[in-house]
């Protein structure tokens, strides 16, 4: 089936479980201020969805595919996060294979990312949101989160392998363990590290025999919508991230299915010419998706020592 334009929650991504999970943010937005006078209420956000009507200061930081703007986080900050965001960037670029920036598809007609750090202001959903346009998130000093540095570069980059599927695609869809997994990956390639990395087989098992009366088994192939993904809660259900990070690894990786950063771009470009993502899966990894999620288990206690 052609998918058109998701939903705005598709759009939601890793954040809002990882922000709500780390107890930051406030889920029912019932503290946000209203409109402050210093604050410039412009930005993609503003128009995006009505939730987010959140102002900034006035005073981006610019960089060449990067423009930072915040409520107040420190102007050294901005410029640190567009340097972690301009390297990661081209290391995505070439890793795709990107020779010219006419391949993507730039919502902003300046033809950069814009990125908004909210200091000081609530997020409505409980985080922040990754488009075509660029991302939302938090600042890395702001109240509301108590990341370690480490942590948050990771949260950038792994955002910003959501960004880069917008491009491509011209929109962040597919199914939800994939889109996930795939940002996992890249920011796990990058040597930071959220979560322990599932690294042998007998992590896996018991992960099977915490789930196995949870819907699904734990098996991460089986989260195809947001819906599905949103059911995941780690409170109850455990985190499932390193899991989608494994079922991408896998296809990635020439002891398990042996795809490539080629095959991730002609699926991304599949996708954005109106094929399917099972379609496209199928065809550029050559493997079904059906058979993917039935053969999920065995096919990684065979792959994991």
């Amino acid at each position: 089936m052609t998918m058109a334009r998701p939903p705005k929650l598709s759009a939601l991504l890793l954040l809002s479980a990882f922000l709500i999970a780390c107890g930051g943010g406030d889920p029912s937005g019932t503290d946000q201020p209203r409109r402050d006078p210093n604050l410039v209420y412009e930005g993609w956000w503003m128009d995006w969805d009505a939730g987010y009507q959140m102002g900034h200061d006035g005073q981006p930081y610019e960089s060449d595919n990067f423009v930072v703007y915040s409520d107040g986080c420190p102007a050294e900050e901005r410029q640190r996060v567009a340097a972690v965001l301009e390297a990661q960037f081209i290391e995505l670029k070439d890793s795709l294979q990107v020779s010219s920036h006419d391949e993507f598809i730039y919502a902003t007609p300046d033809r950069k990312l814009h990125i908004f750090l909210s200091r000081y202001q609530v997020f409505p959903y409980g985080g922040g949101v990754a488009t075509q346009y660029g991302f939302m998130l938090y600042s890395r000093d702001s109240p509301r989160v108590g990341w370690a540095p480490e942590v948050y570069d990771l949260i950038l980059i792994h955002e910003m392998m959501h960004v880069i599927q917008g491009l491509l695609c011209g929109a962040i869809f597919g199914d939800a363990w994939f889109v996930e997994g795939i940002a996992e990956y890249v920011s796990d390639l990058s040597g930071l590290r959220s979560h322990q990395k599932v690294s042998d087989a007998s992590m896996l098992q018991q992960w099977m025999s915490d789930h196995a009366d949870v819907a699904g088994r734990g098996n991460p192939v089986a989260v195809h919508t947001w819906l599905d993904y949103r059911s995941t809660d780690p409170s109850a259900t455990g985190d499932y991230g390193p899991y989608y990070e494994l079922a991408v690894r896998y296809l990635l990786d020439p002891r398990g299915l042996g795809g490539t950063w080629a095959d991730v771009k002609d699926l991304f470009l599949d996708m954005r010419q109106g094929t399917s993502f099972n379609q496209a899966f199928a065809t550029r990894l050559a493997l079904s998706l059906a058979e993917y999620e039935q053969s999920f288990f065995d096919l990684m206690l065979e792959y994991l020592p």
